[in-house]
């Protein structure tokens, strides 16, 4: 942020004890000077703030540029509203105050506030280029806060007046001409016009380019009229000024960061969540054009098979695992059923006498069916034997 040593002008004329700026134009002026004050301290600790008035007796300088509020404050109480504003001499004083600056590194700025119509042959507009020139030659920047709230009362003293020094501007287009006059190549001065009605000036002037500059993010877009209320005052503390409640401000400033950080990770969630159910549905999509695909195929293969009268259904094939576990039982069900075969098969031939039957096609065989053979014979022999002696004995 800039190193600057800032004069601040109030406009303590007659005119500021109007009301038409709550709560008077010259308390409107005082919030805000200090509203200034808290600024350019706070953007730079470097930086220092004086204060002087411009009406009364004549223009005095109250604080030469300081880093204490207390000092600005107490000279605000003290300040008393008569007499009307000088405008020129009091730019004069208020340069001469920048130039014994301690801090020579400093840049210069004046702010004004006027909130009285400029109306003496002094602020013509000749006057006010020739010394818009001085101020630009000696690197000085002016941003000027205009309570335009006398339009009929200007105009009653411009037509006294008759147009004799004055020109016949309005101030608004005297001041103009001077902020252009004053103005660098790097846009570093500022006219702010606002009118009454439209909400406390130390809102406006928190959001207008005259202290936006010495703000991250802020804009220098060269000044302009107020049209309505400041309603982007404060927006980034919540709408609660920070000098007057700091630890409040932070509290909300801190809350707003933390919601938009919460919307932006839901709204970074819910694309990511939109681009899975997309991918998902894609594909769940692609088997379906695959089945697709497939059916000319089957239906072919199963009007092969109906001119090749083959009627059987096809088994669904199970898993590899499980294919292998019923492989396995089968074949040893198999093999029980051969052995209780061949059991049976050679007890039928010993009982029916048959010779011919080979029981496993060697010698071996054939030689174990002849014992078995004779031993059924000579059983059979000793059974009858038996019966003829029991019969005998009867």
């Amino acid at each position: 942020m800039p190193l600057e040593a800032t004069m601040i002008l109030l406009d303590n004329s007659s005119h500021s004890i109007n009301g038409d700026y709550l709560p008077t134009r010259f308390q409107a002026q005082s919030d805000a000077s200090t509203i200034v004050f808290n600024r350019k301290t706070g953007s730079n600790p470097e930086s220092e703030v004086g204060l002087m008035t411009m009406a009364g007796k004549g223009p005095e300088v109250l604080v030469t540029p300081t880093k204490e509020l207390g000092a600005i404050l107490t000279s605000i109480h003290e300040i008393k509203q008569s007499g009307e504003a000088d405008f020129v001499t009091s730019i004069q004083v208020a340069q001469l105050a920048l130039k014994h600056r301690s801090n020579k590194n400093q840049r210069q700025r004046l702010v004004i506030f006027v909130s009285s119509p400029l109306t003496s042959p002094s602020t013509s507009v000749a006057n006010l280029e020739k010394l818009a020139k001085k101020i630009k030659k000696n690197n000085v920047a002016v941003d000027i806060v205009l309570l335009d709230g006398y339009g009929a009362e200007e105009a009653e003293i411009l037509a006294a007046l008759g147009g004799k020094g004055s020109g016949g501007e309005t101030t608004e287009e005297r001041l103009r001409k001077f902020i252009e006059g004053v103005n660098s190549s790097d846009d570093n001065s500022h006219l702010l016009v606002v009118p009454p009605g439209v909400g406390l000036l130390s809102d406006i002037l928190i959001s207008s380019p005259i202290l936006s500059e010495d703000m991250p993010g802020g804009f220098g877009d060269g000044g302009g009229d107020v049209a309505a209320g400041g309603s982007g005052a404060f927006a980034e503390s919540g709408g609660i000024d920070p000098n007057a409640d700091p630890e409040l401000a932070m509290a909300l400033r801190m809350s707003l960061e933390e919601e938009q950080a919460r919307q932006r990770a839901a709204a970074a969630s819910s694309s990511s969540s939109t681009s899975a159910e997309a991918q998902a549905q894609t594909s769940n999509a692609a088997p379906v054009e695959d089945d697709t695909a497939a059916a000319p195929a089957g239906k072919a293969l199963a009007q092969s098979k109906k001119r090749s009268g083959s009627t059987t259904p096809r088994a669904k094939t199970p898993p590899p695992a499980k294919r292998q576990r019923e492989d396995e039982d089968i074949e040893m069900e198999g093999d029980d059923d051969d052995e209780e075969d061949d059991e049976l098969a050679r007890a039928l031939a010993l009982s029916r006498g048959d010779e011919d039957v080979d029981m496993q096609g060697d010698d071996e065989g054939a030689a174990e069916e002849e014992e078995m053979k004779r031993a059924l014979t000579m059983s059979l022999r000793d059974y009858g034997n038996q019966e003829k002696e029991q019969g005998k004995k009867k």
